[in-house]
């Protein structure tokens, strides 16, 4: 987990620095991350169902996340609606982070 952690933060400090780059005027880069909270993928079905279920009872939502919901936001930030929103994280949680 301590190498995930480290490759997600990573990834944020080239955002950040990718953001700040000075571009040739015209171009257009639009670069955004989206960080998921717990969520039922592979990596936490493998885990014992007690400990699962304290991860549920951590989220103010009361439960996982699904693989789906962090992909509509991700196809949102993929479309036109979005092209004005530049060098965002996004956090998809279900309210960890408030």
């Amino acid at each position: 987990m301590k190498k995930y952690m480290s490759d997600v933060t990573a990834f944020v400090l080239v955002l950040a620095a990718f953001k700040m780059t000075n571009h040739p005027k015209g171009s257009v880069v639009i670069v955004n991350a989206v960080s998921p909270g717990y969520c039922n993928t592979p990596l936490l079905n493998n885990l014992e169902e007690q400990l699962r279920a304290f991860l549920s009872a951590q989220v103010p939502l009361g439960r996982l996340g699904t693989p789906e919901e962090i992909a509509s936001l991700v196809v949102y930030l993929a479309t036109d609606e979005a092209n004005y929103i530049v060098g965002q994280v996004f956090t998809a949680d279900g309210g960890m982070k408030i």
